[in-house]
């Protein structure tokens, strides 16, 4: 094997104390005497002079004047590479302190590349330059010891993991070797970005610990807080890993991955499940790192939901039978929808939520048994929850809807969602539209607005800004951010306004809300008129005018009808040329912006039209000479001939303006053709 090119090992200090024990470890950490009755096993974890991939822990024995036995058993099986000051009992690694050696120890050779046994790819790792390693993966002993006196109960024992003094840093229980950048932030957070890692910018990582502060601040469950987040690279695989109040990340699975949601819930979770209630490690986690990037604005409801709806997918996992869910996702899944019908179902009942229960259970002194745990949520719903566990936990569980938002407390108090309509007029011939606005107006940003619609009439969400999603009473939007605005549009499906009165509401996930109630103006029906004079003779033009109570700005075209020929214009008025005699039936249609139409008509009688030709009757006269009036009326008869032909070219019928009008029109009508097959 190679050699480490570099030799790093931390410097570091922390306990799981089972008991009481500060004095103890204190004075174990300086090389002091102990208190008389305490027994501290100190693990020295280092790097030096081993292979890559290889590290090695010290197990030493700091025991009080008062303890006069002491037997260590190693429960994971390990063979020491050596022994210190304890002999072997006979039964398989169980030894005995021999009562001279002052601080017995045992050492360990300690495989660091782990695989995760449930997800591909590295859990901890030693390439040469860096190493990382959860005190799960240590050997784990169990410590009998026997006092002088016969009262067993003053004796105290406590764990405490330290390391070498170099380059290396550990928080409660992730160790880590090798160059790193530390950032400690408030709330008892510190943030350890290894050298090879990339975790961003500066921002970046002043984000990540912001984040931590408020998940820290909000979200304690009975823990003590302090957390150590370690951004790491490959080898290890992707996502996290979580032991005691440390975990790991991944530097490509960073917010806004909820890697980092999750691993922190594992740091809440200080209780030791029986097989029995194993399923709630992985769906509480599941269940509160969906909850909390939600609550925080990291996730929208809508990501929400469906990380829940995974929960749905599995139809043979009774989650209190381990071995049906064993190999699957169905305890992180199935297990965090579970959770969160339960957490719906304490709210609904009481003042409590799932968070009352994970803190009974942190603080319950022994291991948490499938009855212990119903016990509990029992106490913090008010009433027998007997019967949910029986459907939910012992059996394959029903049907189970995602909460709405409003079930759960937002801390953004600050947030104030405020509804805007504009006046809305009624069509009682199809679907009147409601155009709205939702702004917030407040400081913080209001998480996963609500709105909700009640009306007598049918209601229809049918466009919006953003993603929506629908839910039982209403739709949740996403966060809206303070000072800025979401837009919607729904429809009302009725008859007469009176059925249609639409009361609105909108509340978001902290409870902050508004409303408002439409009042809509009935649209007045499409009046027309049309106006023209009552003769006129052929071949002189005519205008023809309409007229509507409709507000220009509401009317979209008129649609004018002479006989067989129409013409579409924008304009009130258009003009036409009649080419022959005769009575003439004339129509308009006017259009409105909201398709609705009304209609006129009346007829015009069109005469001959006057002679335009002077010429006197021939009386026999021959002479044609310039100064023949003859001559000259032919010619301006000629003339005209040729005037009339010119408007007989453009035709009988509309005139320039409105053929110009036509044109423009259609081209108008090609041109958003043309558009909306983009």
């Amino acid at each position: 094997m190679n050699r480490r090119v570099r030799v790093v090992v931390a410097v570091v200090l922390f306990a799981v104390v089972l008991s009481a024990g500060s004095v103890g470890i204190a004075g174990a950490e300086h090389g002091e005497q102990t208190d008389e009755y305490d027994v501290i096993e100190v693990r020295t974890v280092t790097a030096e002079n081993t292979d890559t991939g290889e590290l090695r822990a010290r197990y030493s024995y700091h025991i009080g004047e008062k303890t006069r036995e002491l037997t260590v058993s190693v429960l994971s099986g390990e063979e020491p590479t050596s022994v210190d000051g304890f002999e072997p009992t006979g039964e398989p690694n169980v030894y005995e302190w021999d009562e001279q050696t002052e601080s017995p120890s045992f050492e360990f050779g300690i495989e660091a590349n782990r695989s995760d046994s449930r997800n591909d790819g590295l859990a901890s790792v030693d390439t040469g330059e860096w190493a990382i390693i959860g005190t799960n993966a240590l050997p784990r002993t169990e410590i009998r010891p026997v006092a002088l006196e016969s009262d067993l109960d003053d004796i105290e024992i406590d764990w405490v993991t330290v390391a070498g003094e170099s380059e290396g840093i550990a928080g409660d229980g992730i160790v880590y070797f090798g160059g790193y950048d530390r950032y400690g932030f408030d709330n008892g957070i510190d943030v350890v970005v290894s050298d090879p890692a990339d975790p961003g910018s500066q921002a970046d990582i002043d984000e990540l610990g912001r984040t931590l502060e408020q998940l820290s601040a909000g979200f304690t469950a009975g823990t003590d807080g302090d957390v150590t987040a370690f951004v790491v690279t490959s080898p290890l695989r992707l996502g996290g890993l979580s032991v005691g109040g440390d975990f790991w990340l991944h530097d490509e699975t960073l917010p806004p991955e909820t890697v980092l949601h999750h691993e922190f819930a594992h740091t809440r979770q200080q209780y030791r499940p029986t097989d029995a209630v194993a399923w709630t490690i992985e769906g509480g986690a599941e269940y509160y790192g969906s909850l909390l990037a939600l609550t925080q604005g990291d996730i929208q409801y809508h990501e929400f939901r469906e990380r829940l709806d995974r929960g749905t997918e599995y139809d043979d996992v009774v989650l209190a039978d381990r071995s049906s869910w064993v190999g699957t996702d169905g305890d992180y899944e199935q297990g965090a929808m579970v959770l969160a019908a339960l957490d719906g179902v304490i709210r609904e009942n009481s003042a409590n939520t799932l968070l009352d229960v994970l803190r009974a259970k942190n603080e319950y002194d022994g291991e948490i048994s499938a009855d212990r745990f119903e016990s509990i949520s029992s106490d913090a719903a008010g009433r027998d929850l007997g019967g949910f566990f029986e459907a939910y936990v012992r059996s394959t569980p029903p049907d189970i809807d995602v909460p709405s938002p409003v079930v759960y407390d937002g801390p953004n108090d600050g947030a104030a969602p405020e509804i805007h309509l504009d006046d809305v007029e009624f069509d009682p011939n199809g679907l009147t539209e409601i155009p709205l606005t939702i702004e917030n107006t407040g400081s913080e940003t209001s998480l996963a607005p609500r709105l909700a619609a009640e009306s007598s009439a049918a209601i229809e969400l049918i466009s919006a800004d953003g993603t929506v999603s629908e839910v039982a009473d209403g739709w949740v939007f996403e966060h809206i951010e303070s000072g800025e605005t979401q837009t919607a549009t729904i429809t009302v499906e009725a008859a007469v306004p009176d059925e249609a009165t639409v009361d609105l509401s909108v509340e978001d996930m902290s409870g902050q809300g508004d409303s408002a109630i439409v009042s809509f103006e009935e649209l007045p029906a499409v009046e027309a008129t049309l106006e023209s004079p009552a003769t006129v003779a052929a071949g002189d033009p005519v205008e023809l005018v309409a007229d509507s109570n409709i507000g220009d700005d509401r009317i979209e075209q008129y649609e004018f009808t002479v006989g067989s020929e129409q013409a579409t214009s924008t304009d009130r008025a258009i003009e036409y040329t009649f080419g022959s005699a005769g009575e003439y039936n004339l129509s308009v249609a006017v259009v409105t912006v909201d398709g609705r139409t009304g209609t006129a008509s009346r007829s015009i009688s069109v005469t001959e039209a006057e002679p335009t030709d002077q010429t006197e009757p021939d009386d026999g006269n021959t002479s044609t000479g310039p100064s023949d009036p003859q001559a000259d009326d032919s010619s301006t008869g000629s003339d005209e001939s040729d005037t009339q032909q010119g408007d007989d070219a453009i035709g009988p019928g509309f005139g320039v303006a409105v053929a110009v009008t036509v044109v423009v029109f259609l081209g108008l009508l090609a041109s958003r053709a043309g558009e909306k097959h983009t």
